[in-house]
């Protein structure tokens, strides 16, 4: 692929061409002044015959001078054969360095390692193995086709060709963007590109997939509980923050519900821990599937789980949310070996807004409540307004 910038002036070889002028001149010169030369030394000795001088002394000397010029014209032919045998082979020297540049070049633009594509606007004008191979797809399959390949939808095309649109102003790109390879199979791309003369655009695209992978699945640790996978304590308040304001905007309420399980420990402690990291795995599954699609379930620690219940209008129906909650502990949870485990809930309930309007106060309050109904009696739920 080559560039469309003429390449720069060689020194050398505007030095060498100067000399060989130089030689044309020098040669022209002696030439014109041994013709003069013996020119007049002809017409001296045609004067000397007509006026009866001797003329011997003359014929001698012009032929000195034939001789000098004859030797002066030879020197300057062996010196310009010199010269332009040197440029020559200078040129051929030039050549060589050229053809083992582009080879170089060659080599190292269609790689296995880093994928490149030259673009004309957005349509692929070269590509390299590394990137056929990359994207799934056979030779040839690429060549002239529209970048539009590498993307999973239109709306990310266009995305792209608002970067790709600033590169005159700027001559580079960069950015992260996730593309797609034949086969339907999503990519993280680090992609890189620069402004060509002539208006066409030569990309790298290095696949991070397995970067962007690690990176979503430490942020899902750092946000998920390890054992049931459900939103812990950082999610949770981030996820009551947003349903917050959504609640206000909406002028609806919503319950924030601390469940602290009863006869977690006797499972625990006769069946072993194994059997007790299961029942909490089924508590999880059975109050997801009772979620609403609005609701949040987490998971704050031990046995202890958070469920907000959210879009509630009336008091009627915020008790009738809660009694759903509270049936979901009715039927025994199903572990491994065929065994099951009988357990319920104690729940504490805190209302926005009549209790609070922050997701930490909010928080409190409900596991203030529910400490209060356990105290009083297991398996029931208890507002914070009664049972402060």
């Amino acid at each position: 692929m080559a560039d469309d910038a003429s390449p720069p002036a060689d020194p050398q070889r505007a030095r060498l061409r100067r000399h060989l002028v130089w030689g044309v001149v020098l040669l022209l010169t002696l030439v014109t002044a041994g013709t003069a030369l013996a020119l007049m030394e002809s017409h001296q000795a045609l004067q000397a015959r007509l006026l009866g001088r001797p003329v011997a002394e003359l014929e001698t000397r012009i032929g000195l001078v034939f001789t000098l010029l004859a030797l002066g014209q030879g020197a300057v032919i062996v010196a310009a054969a010199v010269l332009i045998d040197r440029v020559q082979a200078r040129h051929r020297r030039a050549q060589a360095h050229v053809a083992r540049l582009a080879s170089e070049r060659g080599a190292l633009l269609d790689n296995d390692l880093v994928p490149m594509v030259r673009l004309r606007d957005r349509r692929e004008v070269w590509h390299n193995r590394a990137l056929a191979e990359m994207f799934g797809y056979a030779p040839g399959e690429l060549d002239g086709q529209s970048s539009r390949a590498f993307y999973a939808d239109d709306a990310a095309f266009e995305r792209a060709g608002r970067g790709y649109a600033r590169m005159p102003a700027s001559g580079r790109f960069r950015a992260q963007l996730p593309m797609m390879r034949k086969d339907g199979r999503r990519l993280w791309i680090d992609l890189s590109g620069t402004q060509l003369p002539g208006g066409d655009s030569l990309w790298m695209m290095v696949d991070i997939t397995a970067v962007k992978e690690r990176e979503q699945e430490a942020r899902h640790q750092a946000l998920h509980d390890g054992l049931t996978g459900l939103p812990n304590r950082h999610l949770l308040h981030d996820r009551l923050g947003l349903m917050l304001r959504d609640a206000a905007r909406r002028h609806s309420a919503l319950a924030v519900c601390y469940l602290d399980l009863d006869g977690f420990k006797a499972v625990n402690d006769h069946q072993g821990h194994d059997a007790g990291d299961a029942l909490l795995c089924a508590v999880a599954q059975r109050l997801n599937e009772h979620r609403r699609g609005n609701d949040v379930v987490a998971r704050i620690g031990g046995d202890e789980f958070v469920v907000v219940l959210s879009h509630l209008t009336t008091p009627e129906g915020e008790a009738r949310a809660l009694e759903r909650l509270q049936h979901c502990f009715d039927t025994p949870f199903e572990l491994p070996g065929g065994h099951t485990a009988r357990v319920g809930a104690s729940i504490g309930v805190a209302l926005y807004p009549t209790h609070g309007d922050t997701a930490a106060a909010l928080v409190t309050l409900a596991d203030r409540a529910m400490l209060t109904g356990k105290r009083a009696g297991k398996g029931r739920w208890v507002l914070h307004s009664s049972a402060a």
